[in-house]
């Protein structure tokens, strides 16, 4: 289901069925009825007056009243005189104004079904807005409702301005019922005119009919039917499209008709389609009214979907999956949150008093905690598994340590004990040795260098003999 739908009227990706555009005349009232056009409708037709709460004329021309845009004409283009349908909505919900049963269509192939309409209100006059439901549902298996969209309200403006609305429905069964149903209650203006009820199917390719052996489209000279040229329109009273040589795609029908698709697995149930109620109410399906559903609403909440919602933990806002409680007004909170809102998460780390071996660090999660460790030594919920290595490298530490302080220990004491048996027994075990190395420093000092210098005695003189 879509509120606001997309449109396939661009050239030359669809093509247009049939057209309703009211036809001219110069008399300001049109004499044709609506089983001209071949559609029906709750509302009381006029030929000669204003149309009063659910009443409606054609008429080529807005009629001269205070609050409407007298004189404004019809939107077809080109079209002088034309008529268009001037409908004063009733005082009550779910009115039809416009119904028609459309067959031979081919399932599975998308369709728009779309019209013009205008507020004919001034904007002065601030009056209630028309709001009408655009509906396609089936004409079998229980009356399904295809899909459907809202105009929403239609504004008062300075002038009358024309706006399109449409909607874009996949045909489900090869007929269709199509709907226009005014929505709201309230009789105070919600006058409007409509102009230019058109449907296309929404491909360049397929016609949308599915040719049986005659299927029934809209009889009249106001509407304009185009279908392909090798199908024939008999001029009888009941015009109808024949076969023709065109070799036309049959899809098959869901063997399930609670499904739709090429493949059967789209459900059509329309509250699971559409999701309609609002503040998580339940949705039930039944024909029993023209929407074709009913939301059921708990205690607290009113309005068509249930979007009125009274309750005192309407606007009460509770955080992090918290629920209010309807009694206190207060939220209830899920594990690991606290505060008004559930805005708070539990720090569990401060409150178990939690510590980390081996400088982890603690830090709070939802509803429990988690102790980080330091570096990749340290695992275990409270970082108390140390790895082998640091075992290691913490067992190597200890022994040398030991050996150290084994070592500073010894050389203190054994100065320890010198200095006692020294000055408290006068036993000094290192005078003999003082002594000697004085004695030996002494010597050292007094020992005289001995400067030797060698003579040659008797030297041998040289001989001066020479031979010639």
């Amino acid at each position: 289901m879509q509120k606001c739908a997309a449109s396939c009227s661009v050239t030359n990706s669809s093509r247009s069925l049939w057209l309703i555009t009211f036809g001219a005349g110069r008399d300001p009232y049109s004499q044709q009825t609506p089983s001209h056009f071949n559609f029906t409708t709750t509302y009381r037709q006029q030929f000669e007056s204003r149309p009063a709460p659910a009443q409606f004329a054609l008429m080529n021309k807005v009629p001269n009243y205070d609050s409407w845009h007298a004189k404004a004409e019809d939107y077809t283009p080109d079209d002088t005189d034309g008529y268009m349908m001037l409908v004063d909505l009733a005082t009550y919900d779910g009115s039809v104004i416009f119904n028609t049963t459309v067959h031979g269509l081919c399932i599975d192939s998308q369709y728009e079904f779309s019209a013009y309409f205008a507020n004919i209100v001034q904007d002065r006059f601030n009056a209630s807005k028309p709001n009408i439901i655009l509906r396609a549902r089936a004409a079998t298996h229980g009356n399904e409702i295809i899909n459907q969209s809202w105009t929403d309200d239609l504004p008062e403006l300075p002038k009358l301005t024309w706006s399109k609305h449409q909607l874009l429905f996949t045909a489900s069964t090869s007929s269709v019922v199509l709907l226009m149903i005014a929505k709201g209650n309230d009789g105070i203006g919600r006058d409007l005119v409509i102009d230019d009820i058109e449907l296309r199917v929404c491909s360049s390719v397929s016609s949308g009919y599915y040719p049986s052996e005659t299927t029934a489209v809209p009889k009249s000279s106001e509407i304009t039917s185009l279908v392909p040229s090798s199908w024939t329109i008999s001029q009888f009273a009941s015009t109808s499209v024949e076969k023709g040589s065109k070799t036309v795609f049959i899809p098959k029908r869901c063997p399930n008709a609670s499904y739709i698709g090429k493949h059967c697995n789209i459900s059509n149930d329309l509250c699971e389609m559409m999701k309609p109620c609002k503040n998580n109410t339940n949705c039930k399906n039944t024909g029993a009214t023209d929407k074709g559903y009913v939301c059921i609403c708990p205690p607290g909440s009113t309005g068509v979907h249930c979007e009125e919602n009274l309750r005192p933990c309407a606007s009460y806002i509770c955080l992090n999956n918290g629920k209010c409680d309807e009694k206190s007004v207060r939220c209830r909170c899920p594990n690991g949150w606290e505060g008004d809102h559930c805005e708070s998460m539990i720090n569990h780390c401060e409150m178990n008093k939690t510590t980390c071996s081996n400088n982890g660090v603690c830090r709070p999660l939802v509803g429990n905690y988690t102790c980080e460790c330091f570096g990749t030594g340290y695992s275990g919920r409270h970082c108390e598994i140390v790895a082998v290595k640091i075992r290691v490298f913490k067992i190597l530490f200890k022994s040398v340590a030991f050996v150290a302080i084994l070592i500073i220990v010894s050389f203190i004491l054994f100065i320890v004990i010198m200095d006692i048996l020294k000055y408290c027994f006068g036993i000094d075990v290192t005078r003999e040795e003082l002594e000697r190395y004085r004695r030996e420093k002494r010597a050292r000092k007094r020992r005289r260098p001995v400067i030797q210098r060698f003579v040659y005695v008797d030297k041998p003189q040289q001989s001066s003999d020479t031979s010639v």
